[in-house]
């Protein structure tokens, strides 16, 4: 079965946040977060996709997806962000006329992120570069992994990064670790997330890997 890569449309937004659904169910980040939004009376499946849609049409988004062409589904997508300006390491950009989150959700990212922001200040603030994910940008789909879907995505966003002359770094599960690997992702630290004082009883782990920039063809 034939695979292909294509750009990511509007239209792609509701089935990107099903895929989300069913590969992150089992995230004891997602499950904080989904808690938190259910608590304050928000719909968690629209809250998603407007999170994933932010900044689709910004030149310095990336957004891709695999098809299977027998079938005409998309079995994977990755979103990757490429900071070009110096400042800080990386940006929320906030949709207008949303109504801001809850406060608790707020804090909750405020404690989440507390050390890889400082990860990527130490590594990336006011220097241009790519930012990459696999919490919420990289999703295939389990019916269709070890095909190959998500080595074709990674290897068009750090291509790209190359052309650009940006490093890149994210936050990778201890699976997506080891592929990430083989894109030259170095590991620079790991932190364990407890999650019981959000009301989910579990330990996630979260590697921070950076990639330095290569020569194109290299």
């Amino acid at each position: 079965m034939p695979l292909e890569l294509r750009q990511v449309e509007k239209s792609d937004i509701p089935a990107i946040g099903r895929m989300d659904r069913l590969v992150m169910k089992e995230n004891g980040i997602s499950q904080a977060i989904w808690k938190i939004q259910e608590a304050a009376g928000i719909d968690t499946t629209y809250a998603f996709e407007r999170f994933i849609s932010t900044g689709m049409e910004h030149h310095a988004e990336t957004f891709w997806k695999i098809v299977d062409t027998d079938i005409d589904e998309m079995i994977s997508v990755a979103k990757f962000s490429f900071q070009y300006h110096e400042g800080e390491a990386y940006q929320d950009t906030p949709v207008q006329g949303e109504e801001p989150p809850p406060q608790k959700l707020l804090e909750f990212f405020t404690w989440l992120n507390k050390e890889s922001n400082a990860f990527a200040k130490e590594n990336f603030a006011g220097r241009p570069h790519a930012r990459f994910t696999d919490l919420a940008f990289l999703a295939t789909h389990p019916s269709h992994r070890k095909r190959g879907a998500a080595h074709v995505l990674l290897e068009k966003g750090t291509q790209k990064a190359d052309e650009a002359g940006l490093d890149m770094y994210l936050q990778a599960s201890l699976m997506g670790a080891q592929l990430y690997k083989k894109f030259g992702f170095e590991v620079m630290s790991v932190e364990e997330i407890d999650l019981s004082q959000y009301g989910v009883d579990k330990v996630e782990t979260r590697t921070y890997m950076k990639r330095t920039t290569r020569a194109v063809g290299q």
